[in-house]
């Protein structure tokens, strides 16, 4: 999306806007919204998480609607994928089995 669909004003408002996201509710530190979008080609796991729980609400008026709607269920997608801690692995394992 920055590379190949905003424009530089744009991403101007999308590092302000990165910048300014309350991230508390994700246990990170404060976005770097200069760094996010200048490196947006080269950023790792850990960032594409972030980006892509906050997209929804820094990008709604950027992109089109067909984007904005990928941003949206990527957003609600990677949570559930994203477990940075599984306290039981065996019980979660064999959960995981039965549910796919």
């Amino acid at each position: 999306m920055v590379r190949n669909q905003i424009n530089d004003d744009q991403k101007i408002l999308l590092a302000q806007r990165l910048n300014s996201t309350d991230v508390r509710g994700l246990g990170i530190s404060k976005l770097s919204g200069e760094t996010l979008v200048n490196y947006a080609g080269s950023l790792t796991g850990r960032d594409f998480r972030v980006i892509a729980q906050v997209a929804p609400f820094v990008i709604f008026d950027m992109v089109p609607d067909d984007v904005f709607e990928a941003w949206l269920a990527l957003s609600k997608l990677v949570p559930l994928l994203w477990q940075p801690v599984i306290n039981d692995i065996d019980e979660y394992s064999v959960s995981q089995a039965i549910s796919c």
